[in-house]
């Protein structure tokens, strides 16, 4: 069912998207001939996005799941209620989604007609949903309970194969004092996120740290799925975003203000860099030749546009696409430069596997695995 029109859009120098009915678009800059820019659908509060492995159709909320197509822009209703978080498996045949249910979230699997295929329930508010290849889903879920002196934060990752009762780790168990609380629903609202490392072997998160006599903030981790073994990465202030892995899976990019962010190494042997003011979020295409930070839009660290500060961005799998969710509207910038990836020989990434396993562990350092990952690449 067609429910939207599309409206493109050629970039000046200086200009507004303005359409019926909904708000206006700011942006400054120029974007190379055939870029465009499509409004593609109204979207309910805080949707989530999500592209499928196509990168073809983006999921949505508005009352409901609904699925867009990239081209031509038809829209159509994929499943009732009104989910805070979507991603599609890797093999695009299905959609999982989260639904809050009072202090529990109804995790549902659609297979690709909208028919549910498997459901678990999880105490706690879910912040990310992430597939890994072979079938299993990570979920992040947030518990946060007040008290008379102050509150409880806990983060559980829960590993669900879709079928039997998903398994739980606890990756955060802090107390918060009472003046910490006020601040959570604004300033908080990543410490619930996860970013997966490109070969899907470590997640990055941020644990939260209340000091009694000190201002809260974050501090970055890495932890191995296989292993267990975690790495401090980096500290953050309150209220930003959890950097996103670079394409080699060596570093992690985060917000630092600027237009190109800042590039945290993942060995976890230094000191922590200590980063200024809040680290926004970032979306990277699959090979980090664009990236959309702070509303800020580069293609090989050129700066192209610039768009409002709270819009959120998400490259599609082939890096040509961006869906940009701005207030109530998703719109589209297309005819970026294709950035997908090719996936390793599975003798290459197994024995790479292996060997960030040995490295979390520190039964190697992290020179030796580097060194190791030149000739796996290069023999």
């Amino acid at each position: 069912m067609k429910l939207l029109a599309k409206k493109t859009f050629f970039l000046s120098p200086l200009l507004y998207l303005a359409m019926s009915g909904c708000a206006r678009l700011p942006m400054t800059g120029t974007l190379p001939p055939g870029t465009t820019v499509t409004r593609l659908a109204s979207l309910g509060s805080n949707s989530p996005v999500a592209w499928d492995g196509t990168g073809s159709h983006i999921a949505y909320i508005r009352d409901g799941i609904m699925i867009v197509s990239a081209t031509p822009g038809d829209v159509s209703r994929f499943a009732d209620g009104n989910a805070t978080a979507l991603a599609w498996s890797p093999d695009d045949n299905r959609l999982a989604a989260a639904f809050p249910e009072g202090p529990q979230t109804r995790v549902a699997v659609f297979d690709r007609s909208g028919g549910i295929v498997g459901e678990t329930r999880i105490t706690g508010h879910v912040g990310r949903i992430l597939w890994r290849r072979g079938g299993e889903l990570l979920i992040t879920v947030a518990d946060l309970r007040a008290y008379s002196f102050g509150g409880n934060f806990a983060l559980h990752l829960y590993r669900w194969n879709g079928t039997d009762k998903p398994l739980e780790t606890t990756l955060v168990n802090t107390t918060l004092k009472r003046s910490t609380l006020p601040l959570w629903n604004g300033a908080y609202r990543f410490c619930a996120d996860m970013e997966i490392s490109p070969l899907q072997d470590e997640i990055a998160f941020a644990r939260i740290i209340d000091p009694p006599m000190f201002p809260p903030y974050l501090r970055i981790v890495l932890h191995h799925l296989d292993t267990g073994a975690e790495r401090d990465i980096a500290i953050l202030p309150t209220a930003s975003a959890v950097p996103v892995f670079t394409s080699d899976g060596e570093h992690l990019l985060a917000g630092d203000g600027t237009e190109k962010g800042r590039q945290i190494g993942v060995s976890g042997d230094h000191d922590l860099p200590e980063l200024p003011l809040s680290a926004t979020a970032i979306s990277l295409s699959p090979g980090g030749t664009s990236r959309f930070i702070d509303g800020h839009l580069t293609v090989n660290s050129k700066l192209l546009v610039t768009f409002p500060p709270d819009a959120r961005g998400y490259f599609s799998p082939t890096g040509n696409h961006l869906a940009l969710a701005w207030r109530d509207t998703l719109y589209l910038v297309s005819g970026l430069p294709d950035d997908s990836t090719s996936p390793l020989r599975k003798s290459v990434s197994d024995r790479l596997l292996f060997l960030r396993k040995l490295r979390s562990q520190r039964l190697i350092t992290d020179k030796d695995y580097l060194d190791q990952k030149k000739k796996v690449l290069n023999p």
